[in-house]
């Protein structure tokens, strides 16, 4: 096993632990998902204009948003920027790895982990429970077809790898600084606003459309959703995949860069 596959593994069982907090975070996306719902269904039913997706769209957009909420990555990684803090960064270097794609992995199980908790009873409850006990109109829908789920789990697949690149590059932000809360704190405000999580992105102003395309954002979120609920199709489900590579590709040579020079001006203080 390399050691990439190994950080993978054990990182991914540590998160498995937290079943608790996999229950209490279950109840607590139920309950904001039926608020957004309800604030959705109000502003349906009194606008008299054309909205960019239909009821059934948003529906099936929110209750995603819920069951995938932690892929996001709203913290940078504690771990990774306590270790540079202290000094015992010292002990990450003496392994014979990769430091970045050793991060990475780390960085990409903490995302699979937390969302492998979640995602199964989500979509449970809301796709197959909710029609049962007379919720059918806010129920998640089943993806319109086999090539839909296809391109949706291969977007989603690129929105896990997107999250971890960018969760690497904020967080080795911490070699340049001393301390890391800046970008911890400023971080969320980003991820939140322009992933799609509050309000699906395609109701924002058409004159924010454009700024949007130009932030990797939305690939982590948006993108994959779109797919799933049809708003996104034909060469519109092509052109958004290849921009989710782009920006994976993109951040993670951004992060490669940063660990690179970072490492060489590092100074551990210490005897």
């Amino acid at each position: 096993m390399s050691p990439y596959s190994a950080v993978l593994k054990a990182n991914f069982q540590v998160q498995l632990q937290y079943r608790a907090a996999a229950w209490a975070g279950i109840g607590t996306q139920l309950f904001f998902g039926f608020i957004k719902v309800m604030i959705f269904t109000g502003f349906f039913q009194s606008s008299v204009r054309r909205q960019p997706m239909d009821f059934s769209q948003v529906i099936d957009y929110l209750w995603l948003g819920q069951a995938l909420l932690l892929i996001l990555p709203f913290r940078i990684d504690r771990e990774l920027t306590q270790l540079i803090r202290t000094g015992n960064l010292a002990y990450e270097l003496s392994r014979p790895v990769d430091l970045y794609l050793f991060w990475y992995f780390r960085a990409l199980a903490v995302r699979a982990g937390s969302v492998f908790l979640r995602v199964a009873p989500m979509i449970a409850l809301t796709m197959f429970v909710f029609p049962r006990i007379g919720l059918e109109n806010i129920a998640l829908k089943p993806p319109g077809s086999l090539e839909v789920f296809l391109f949706f789990m291969l977007s989603l697949s690129s929105a896990f790898f997107l999250a971890a690149a960018l969760s690497v590059l904020m967080s080795v932000t911490a070699l340049w600084t001393i301390s890391a809360e800046g970008v911890d704190q400023l971080l969320p405000s980003f991820v939140w606003i322009f992933s799609g999580i509050i309000i699906p992105l395609p109701f924002f102003p058409e004159s924010l459309q454009l700024v949007f395309l130009f932030l990797p954002f939305r690939g982590m979120l948006d993108i994959p959703f779109r797919i799933y609920n049809g708003d996104l199709s034909g060469m519109a489900v092509f052109s958004s995949l290849m921009i989710q590579l782009f920006w994976i590709a993109a951040l993670v040579l951004l992060g490669r860069i940063m660990v690179n020079r970072g490492l060489k001006r590092l100074i551990i203080q210490g005897g």
